[in-house]
């Protein structure tokens, strides 16, 4: 009987479980024995007894022989190398793995003979939807990313008209077109704000999103909206130049959300962000909570991925990738089998 362990996560802020109950049992149908480590799902509010009713053996974290006895191990971040040293020869590793950026997780790997599967890795086609891991993120992240400006932020979003008088609308900007950021702008959308921009320097993408809903998209490299003005910034690329362009755009006492990863430069001019008590919030983990009202707002039809996705067949999937590289491709492209 093939051994699975769901081990706690260890990464510094990882608060997801690489699997639920739900999928616990679904293993257990399939003949499988599944070891959970104790208070590995409590930060996704999935908690022991949970997967205990789902058929799921809780073991102690300090259990070694359970990461000995291992056939396969489900993560989310790569487990901790005296974690991947006691792994068998021969033992699967499955979970987002990154392993062009962790050469030590490549010596482990080889040296100890493991099978690692990057789930980020996977080709986005449609019969491998299901296990598309980076698009799903990406959807609650746009979502999120919303909730937590209005959160944070010191006025109303929308316009409202009163017997005192009219308050105008705040002002956004989302920086990067690509998915996260269309869907954090339709998510603004969806909430009856309409006054948003969008930073992208892809010409065919300006196109497609002006088209698809009430916002304005520009090109930052020829114009920008007023340095100051702005009062909520949603970065979804993450890089070096739309931090600086955040902390440029946002007003005293505005909001960044910064959600995109792409790298890791300087950019946010700490001073001002102090000095000016700007708003600055990361997300990237979500709670269980995230997933369902993303989910619901989905179902509900209040957004739509028409208009933003192009359907291509499997054949075309190395043009589709030249033409991800080249900036020539929609927010988002599905390769399928079927014609």
């Amino acid at each position: 009987m093939t051994k699975i362990l769901i081990p706690i996560e260890t990464a510094s802020g990882e608060r997801r479980v690489s699997a639920t109950p739900s999928a616990v049992k679904k293993l257990k149908g399939l003949g499988c024995e599944v070891f959970v480590e104790s208070s590995a799902g409590e930060l996704s509010g999935f908690n022991d007894t949970l997967y205990k009713e789902s058929g799921g053996q809780i073991v102690s974290n300090s259990n070694i022989k359970i990461w000995e006895n291992a056939d396969v191990v489900f993560c989310v971040q790569p487990p901790s190398e005296s974690n991947l040293s006691k792994l068998k020869k021969g033992a699967i590793l499955l979970g987002l793995l990154n392993p062009y950026a962790n050469e030590k997780l490549q010596k482990t790997i080889t040296s100890k003979k493991i099978s690692a599967l990057s789930m980020e890795l996977l080709p986005r086609i449609s019969r491998a939807q299901s296990s598309d891991v980076l698009s799903s993120q990406a959807n609650i992240a746009g979502y999120k990313a919303v909730l937590l400006a209005a959160s944070e932020l010191d006025r109303y979003f929308p316009m409202l008209m009163t017997a005192a008088g009219t308050v105008q609308p705040a002002k956004v900007v989302v920086l990067g077109g690509g998915a996260i950021g269309l869907l954090a702008a339709l998510v603004f959308e969806a909430y009856g704000y309409g006054n948003i921009q969008i930073a992208e320097t892809n010409a065919l993408r300006r196109d497609m999103l002006e088209k698809i809903g009430v916002m304005r998209a520009y090109d930052p490299l020829c114009q920008t909206p007023d340095p100051g003005r702005v009062d909520i910034i949603i970065d979804a690329v993450g890089s070096g130049a739309t931090r600086r362009a955040a902390s440029t755009l946002v007003r005293p006492g505005g909001v960044i959300v910064h959600i995109g990863l792409q790298d890791n430069e300087p950019g946010l001019d700490t001073r001002r962000i102090t000095l000016q008590e700007i708003n600055f919030q990361g997300t990237y983990c979500y709670r269980k909570d995230d997933f369902a009202e993303a989910l619901a707002l989905l179902t509900s039809g209040k957004i739509s991925g028409k208009g933003w996705a192009e359907i291509r067949h499997l054949d075309a999937g190395v043009q589709s990738f030249l033409d991800i590289h080249q900036g020539k491709a929609p927010p988002k492209i599905i390769l399928q089998t079927v014609r």
